[in-house]
């Protein structure tokens, strides 16, 4: 398999311009523009390198000092959920965050202008805390301010099945979202690139404020499905969508008042 690997590299080598042979990418696109082919516009690879906004100074945190110490501790079905799907997941460190503690944050968010992005890249959230939202908080919140993210609260899928967010942890650097369904396609509305694909536990990982690394999200793009991989915010209002097909720079909106 390696050799033919090899050999099918060699052979894509030769087929594509000597001007591209040096640019794994530009190979791609000579190849795909001699058979008639193009990339999606998702799939665009020519863009600048991202760049987090390191320079800036970090905002100071959305969550008010000590709110997670006098949030109750999640019930059974909860921990049940978060022990069996969180690596390393310790019970005593999650509490769960009560509607009026999200409102308050949520509220200071829409303040401040903040977007999606910078608001679940929160300092709080890359402590040792671990903050729990229900299924019926996250429908709530959904309800009442628009968020233009990735992992909606609930829909229905491209068949018809209606889908919901079960779960939602935050904390410890981390992101976890459970769906009551697995491997399922829709259309976001925000996002009308091509059919995405989640899978039942999202896992985003917070490397810094406005950066998310994340697995269990793909979308369809024509013959394509590339895996997104990252978001990374490189302006005030602007984020990397970094893919397994390539990046493309998508606009940041602030959450709002529905």
């Amino acid at each position: 398999m390696r050799n033919f690997s090899s050999a099918l590299l060699g052979l894509s080598l030769l087929a594509a311009p000597a001007a591209a042979q040096g640019d794994p990418a530009a190979v791609v696109r000579a190849l795909l523009a001699g058979a008639g082919l193009t990339l999606p516009p998702f799939a665009e690879v020519n863009l600048p390198p991202a760049r987090v906004l390191q320079t800036a100074p970090t905002a100071p945190s959305l969550i008010p000092a000590g709110l997670w110490a006098t949030l109750p501790v999640p019930d059974a079905g909860a921990i049940a959920l978060l022990s069996g799907g969180v690596p390393g997941f310790n019970p005593a460190a999650a509490r769960s965050l009560t509607p009026e503690a999200a409102e308050n944050l949520f509220a200071a968010a829409v303040a401040r202008g903040s977007s999606g992005l910078d608001l679940f890249t929160d300092p709080a959230f890359r402590g040792d805390e671990v903050y729990f939202l229900s299924q019926e908080l996250i429908q709530k919140l959904f309800d009442r301010y628009e968020m233009r993210v990735l992992t909606p609260a609930y829909g229905s899928t491209t068949d018809g099945q209606a889908f919901h967010m079960i779960g939602l942890a935050i904390g410890r650097g981390r992101i976890d979202a459970f769906y009551d369904l697995d491997g399922f396609q829709f259309n976001n509305p925000f996002f009308p690139d091509g059919r995405y694909k989640l899978a039942g536990h999202v896992t985003e990982i917070i490397q810094g404020p406005g950066d998310l690394e994340m697995t269990g999200i793909s979308i369809h793009v024509k013959i394509f499905q590339p895996t997104i991989k990252r978001i990374v915010k490189i302006s005030p209002d602007s984020a990397r969508v970094e893919t397994s097909m390539g990046d493309r720079v998508k606009p940041l909106h602030a959450i709002r008042l529905r």
